[in-house]
């Protein structure tokens, strides 16, 4: 099983978890409609996806599924006449940079399990944020 953590920032100084969707290994078939939906409802003008690599910066075994993934959600958009511009930002340690956040909160491992990859996207986007000159808090 997969999850697909989702985070939003309206502003540009921060990003705000939103949820986390779960799939089968490889089958996104049931993500695309609701990625599309949360674009509409939240009148999304960029996506950023998290870009895996090893820590030397090559492609990991899981950035071709990346890739996958952005070429057919950007299909996806064209088809539904959204035209949303997809990046991507290398998403190196987020998990781990999302759990240090929540134990910093004091959430324990079990409370931390449902949202660690809805925090890690929230660490991903205000990355992207911060390296576009966006002032995040």
């Amino acid at each position: 099983m997969c999850t697909l953590g989702i985070a939003i920032s309206r502003s540009g100084h921060m990003a705000s978890p939103l949820e986390n969707m779960h799939f089968p290994n490889g089958k996104f078939d049931d993500c695309y409609p609701r990625v599309i939906q949360y674009i509409r409802d939240n009148f999304v003008g960029l996506v950023v996806l998290g870009r895996p690599c090893f820590p030397s910066g090559d492609p990991s075994p899981m950035t071709e599924t990346v890739l996958g993934f952005k070429a057919e959600l950007e299909k996806r958009l064209s088809e539904a006449k959204l035209k949303i511009d997809i990046v991507l930002q290398d998403e190196q340690y987020s998990t781990l940079e999302a759990a240090s956040l929540m134990h910093d909160e004091n959430l324990s491992h079990k409370k931390q399990k449902p949202k660690i990859d809805q925090v890690a996207a929230c660490v991903i986007l205000e990355r992207y944020l911060r390296k576009n000159g966006y002032d995040v808090w």
